[in-house]
């Protein structure tokens, strides 16, 4: 007997992103990809997804528990089983709890033979102990630094409505590329093969949200470059900087590509979108997507944003800015990133948002308009780096309203130039936006 291929999927991925500090998710499909564990149906990829993504979310509330029921320290593979079993005696009700002990002993049994006793014993003491599913509050699944600064930045009643959005499982959302193919032609194509759909929140005429997909690859709508994926906050940060057919367009960190491409269908790809990212891997993603949906104006450069060429200097029309930053609006979608941020880390960051920009800056024409954008939420990384844009760099915010799709126009920041987007309020990734204009005349 052996455990089930999803239950094996899951605990490689998982232990091999504690040895080395890596995404459990890549980890996954690269266990895929190589084909080392068997191809599986898609109800096990499913199961394993899901058991990859809750065991890294609740981490910290599944430790808790079990330290009521373990002393002292576990070898990394037990502890691994274990948040495993719990989990899912926590959250999948549909899976009987004996089918969740006798797994968990099959894992043991392969991979950590001499805790075979103790990962059983645990399990049934836990069983006697808790024979309810109660699941933990969103309060008991995040670090307390963060709980504690939110409190702090957004209040209590917003904290914990941002928790809890925070703590669900988001959909995947794709732009459609309205060159090649109509919104109808891709719900179409989707439908048919069997992923549910439902139209964009914020963007209903080019976003579809997506459900049960099991992949994007292997879709006809991929394939013919009639999609790309890209959360609707992403866009909404491409359509306050207001591309313009035959202008000159700086992406700063433009991997993987969902903005650069975006900005240059906007322009009818007419003009150039220079995209540029450190990473040459991650650069290399970017211009696969934009050939894959047949975009000719963009081209491609790796240099370090705090030193870009001094023949740029007052070159472009407008200048994209998404910068590094901690990703804690992102949470639900990396649910591994949370244990990995300090709050001494949002000052390093803070730092390096700063020394980009004032090698940024420069690259903008008198007159153009720089937007600063990043996937936080935190007001180190993004009020405080726009009062640095405004008092330290000389530029001006501009209302955003004419800019935004209708149903963040009444945003109460939007005039001042900058909008805060969160998950439980908007329906989005934690997203902040703010567009600003280089004074003088072009």
């Amino acid at each position: 007997m052996t455990a089930s291929p999803s239950r094996r999927w899951a605990y490689l991925a998982l232990y091999e992103s504690e040895r080395r500090g890596q995404d459990p998710r890549s980890l996954l499909e690269k266990l895929w990809g190589e084909g080392k564990e068997g191809e599986g149906k898609p109800e096990d990829r499913a199961l394993a997804s899901a058991l990859v993504q809750g065991v890294v979310r609740e981490k910290q509330a599944l430790d808790r528990r079990l330290s009521l029921y373990v002393r002292g320290p576990l070898d990394a593979s037990v502890r691994i089983i274990l948040r495993m079993a719990l989990y899912q005696l926590l959250y999948l009700s549909r899976i009987p709890p004996r089918a969740v002990v006798h797994e968990a002993v099959e894992l043991a049994r392969e991979f950590a033979p001499r805790a075979l006793g103790l990962v059983n014993g645990v399990l049934r003491n836990y069983l006697r102990k808790n024979p309810s599913r109660e699941a933990p509050s969103p309060e008991e699944v995040f670090p307390s630094w963060l709980v504690a600064m939110w409190e702090e930045e957004l209040g209590l009643a917003e904290t914990r409505a941002l928790l809890w959005a925070l703590s669900q499982v988001p959909d995947t959302v794709v732009r459609v590329n309205r060159r090649k193919a109509t919104l109808e032609e891709v719900k179409a194509s989707l439908l048919l093969q069997g992923v549910e759909v439902e139209g964009g929140r914020l963007f209903p005429e080019e976003a579809l949200r997506l459900r049960k997909t099991r992949g994007l690859r292997h879709l006809e709508a991929f394939q013919k470059g009639w999609i790309i994926v890209q959360e609707e906050s992403s866009m909404a940060a491409v359509a306050a900087l207001d591309p313009q057919p035959g202008e000159l367009i700086l992406d700063v960190a433009a991997a993987p590509g969902g903005k650069a491409t975006y900005i240059a269908e906007k322009m009818d790809d007419r003009g150039e979108v220079v995209a540029n990212d450190i990473d040459r891997e991650r650069l290399r993603l970017v211009k696969e997507n934009a050939e894959r949906l047949g975009l000719k104006s963009l081209t491609y450069t790796a240099y370090d944003a705090r030193q870009l060429p001094s023949s740029w200097a007052r070159s472009f029309d407008r200048v994209l800015a998404d910068l590094p930053c901690s990703g804690l609006g992102v949470l639900h979608r990396r649910a591994d990133l949370r244990w990995r941020k300090k709050r001494d880390h949002i000052d390093q960051l803070q730092r390096l948002q700063k020394e980009i920009l004032m090698g940024v800056v420069p690259v903008l024409r008198p007159g153009g308009v720089l937007v600063y954008s990043t996937c936080t939420i935190s007001r180190k990384e993004n009020q405080e780096v726009v009062e640095f844009l405004v008092e330290e760099m000389g530029l001006q915010p501009e209302d955003l309203r004419p800019y935004l799709p209708p149903a963040l126009k009444e945003e109460p920041s939007a005039p001042y130039g900058w909008v805060q987007l969160l998950p439980h309020r908007h329906g989005t990734d934690g997203f902040f936006i703010a567009r600003l204009r280089k004074e003088g005349n072009p």
